[in-house]
């Protein structure tokens, strides 16, 4: 049966009195159980002999070790022994120099040495210049040194610029520079016609020029005509030039009538021409005979 923590308190209480040495004595003896259940802390736990005692003297133990561990409750810091006493102050040490050094809470910086207080110190530095180039909130700008400001006002400024590349709703416009202004837009223009050249939706040809109209429509076409030669989805019979039409035309009956000559693909017998139809029945005769 499961014994929760506050019985098992309660039955260490009872283990380290002297009843229960008596209680042993009488359950070894056989004594009446009842009267021995009277005398227990609790009459829905069975006789507590010396072995039960043991364990459970362990069990409680233990699991004060792991309350210290967590720091949770209870913990009774007297219950330790001194190897588990040294070994909680470590534990309670590093743990407290990892939750510094990670920026976390709850950090006690008086509970570290001088050279770990040194280090912490450089590694919240360098968290925070990173946190300020990187746009990232907190950024205390105070802590930065003038080289550090430096770097972190170019790269604001720099990301500034991509957001206006981006076409991000960041972009603040007003804040460029009109070489800036020029760069962002060819920058932009060039995305765009990428962008239509390969077919992509957040194409928008109302930007295009006149020769950038014209290689998108080149392309397209080229886009178009590979899409009807693989017969995908995607193809537009009705752009086709008429030259285009006739060879994509002539493939498809070269491959029709391999396909009926060898018995392997789709094969339409109603569009193969005179000579390919003579061809194949010879064919069939031959292997008749």
């Amino acid at each position: 049966m499961e014994i929760n923590f506050h019985h098992m308190l309660v039955i260490v209480a009872f283990c380290i009195s002297p009843l229960c040495s008596i209680g042993a004595q009488v359950s070894n003896a056989n004594s009446n159980s009842s009267s021995y259940k009277s005398s227990s802390p609790s009459g829905d736990i069975s006789p507590v002999t010396e072995q039960k005692c043991q364990q459970l003297l362990v069990a409680a133990h233990r699991r004060n070790v792991e309350n210290c561990r967590r720091g949770s409750s209870p913990c009774d810091l007297a219950m330790l022994s001194g190897p588990e006493t040294i070994a909680l102050a470590i534990s309670n040490h590093q743990r407290n120099v990892t939750a510094c050094m990670d920026g976390y809470e709850p950090c006690n910086h008086e509970m570290l040495t001088p050279k770990e207080a040194q280090a912490i110190a450089e590694a919240e530095r360098q968290h925070n210049i990173s946190q300020c180039s990187n746009g990232w909130k907190p950024c205390d700008l105070s802590r930065l040194n003038t080289q550090e400001r430096s770097a972190t006002a170019a790269a604001d400024k720099q990301r500034k610029i991509s957001d206006c590349v981006n076409g991000i709703d960041s972009c603040d416009h007003v804040s460029l520079t009109n070489a800036e202004a020029t760069s962002v837009s060819e920058a932009r223009n060039a995305r765009n016609f990428s962008a239509c050249t390969n077919g992509w939706t957040t194409c928008d040809r109302s930007k295009l020029t006149l020769q950038e109209e014209r290689v998108v429509a080149l392309t397209d076409r080229r886009l178009n005509y590979s899409a009807c030669e693989d017969r995908s989805v995607a193809c537009d019979y009705s752009l086709l030039t008429k030259s285009e039409a006739n060879l994509l035309q002539g493939a498809e009956q070269q491959r029709n009538f391999n396909a009926c000559r060898t018995g392997y693909g789709y094969c339409d017998l109603f569009r193969l021409t005179e000579r390919e139809a003579h061809i194949i029945a010879a064919k069939s005769q031959s292997a008749i005979k």
